[in-house]
Formats: structure tokens, sequence, C-alpha cells
């Protein structure tokens, strides 16, 4: 992909900054909502990642890169719901089944660790393995679950924080 080799912070940070606001690489954000983001708060995001998950550290390996994109792409899911307040959310992709589930797992385990709360493996098996079972007679695509399980135990490894605080998350 596109940061396969980008493994100086500093770049990577910069050129995801950049790929987040430019709709030519296909991210999309409603003008209302790009307004709120560009360039302040996405800028403050991702220079809070790199300091609280990954120790303002000078050169990211290819994994914690996939880490960080995982974790800027759930603090803007929760920054949307802080604009636009939705009844319902739901986290999906073509078939709702692999990425889908994995997104929402990520949501609800950054939600949970954050707060310091155990989460709810029975529901977390739930979500991620009862619905491609039941459709597709098999469990989620491997890799996702490995990405998934890599970003909780990052997430677990920084939580919790003597001030109970991550990115004002309380």
């Amino acid at each position: 992909g596109v940061y396969q080799e980008l493994d100086e912070a500093d770049v990577f940070i910069e050129q995801l900054g950049d790929h987040l606001g430019d709709e030519s690489t296909g991210y999309y954000f409603p003008p209302h909502a790009k307004k709120e983001f560009f360039p302040q708060f996405v800028e403050k995001l991702l220079a809070q990642i790199h300091e609280t998950f990954f120790e303002n550290k000078k050169r990211l390996s290819y994994l914690e890169r996939l880490d960080f994109v995982q974790l800027a792409y759930h603090f803007i899911e929760l920054k949307l719901i802080e604009l636009i307040k939705p009844t319902y959310l739901a986290l999906t992709s073509k078939d709702a089944l692999d990425i889908g589930a994995t997104s929402s797992v990520g949501l609800v385990a950054l939600l949970s660790i954050a707060r310091g709360k155990k989460l709810d493996y029975e529901m977390v098996q739930t979500i991620l393995f009862g619905p491609t079972l039941m459709q597709r007679e098999r469990v989620i695509h491997p890799e996702r679950f490995d990405r998934l399980c890599a970003l909780i135990r990052l997430m677990e490894e920084k939580f919790p924080r003597e001030d109970g605080l991550l990115l004002g998350i309380k």
C-alpha cells in the first residue's frame, strides 16, 4: 500500500493527514464535516495518537502504521458520531461480514477499554463469528482478525492512564 515504505513517523503522519483530506484518495467528508476536521482536528488527532500510543517514536514499523491508521479511523468515527448525533449506527461493508464486524468490535473495544471497562468477549465473539458462520459457513478473514487483535492489545497496553483520559475520553 501507499504507506508500506514510510517508516519515518513524521512523513507517514503528514501523508496520512493529506490523504484523509483529499477526495481523490478515496476519502470523502461532507462539507460541514470537512470544515470541522481539516486541518486542525486531524493534525491534532494524528499528533495525539503518535504521542499516546507510539510515544513519539521517530520510526514506525509496518504493523505499527497499520495500528495507527485503524486508531485514526476509530477516533474519526467518534468525532463523526459527535457531529452527526445519529440515532443508530452501523459500521458495515459490502456484505457486512468481515470488515463490518471487525470495525464494529474495534470501535466498541476502544470505547470500553478507554473507559476502563472489560470487553464482553461473548458479545465480541457473537459479532465477529456469528454472521460469517451463519451466512458463509466460515470464520472472518484471518488478516482482519489478526489486525483487530493487534489493535486491542495496543489499546490494552496503553490503558489505563493515571488520569483516566485518552484523547479526552473519560
